[in-house]
């Protein structure tokens, strides 16, 4: 699954996830037992290294973010922890998801 912030729905609904538009055209990934029961804050944190924390405050908590599950088969490769201390597994894809392959909900 995916989490993004709430202003990207649109696009996600409509052109799906392309690696194209992200760092080094891959799509990090993580699966929804390791974020659930999280609040935006606690997001922030375990989803990102912690030299880009700072730079991602606030990214979920203004505006709320929405989970995005992918429910067909791709391939994804284990990348390691987002972080070494209180982070989670995650895993990167290279290849574009359609719009078709996504079920979005909000989750904040």
């Amino acid at each position: 699954m995916y989490i993004a912030p709430k202003k990207f729905e649109l696009s996600i609904r409509t052109f799906g996830l392309d690696p194209t538009f992200f760092h080094e055209g891959k799509i990090y990934l993580t699966k929804l037992k390791y974020i659930q029961q999280k609040t935006p804050q606690e997001l922030e944190k375990i989803l990102y290294r912690k030299e880009l924390q700072p730079l991602m405050k606030g990214k979920f908590t203004e505006g709320g973010a929405i989970k995005i599950i992918v429910k067909k088969a791709i391939r994804a490769k284990y990348r390691g922890l987002t972080n070494k201390a209180g982070g989670i597994p995650q895993y990167t894809c290279e290849e574009p998801i359609p719009p078709d392959a996504l079920i979005i909900e909000d989750i904040l």
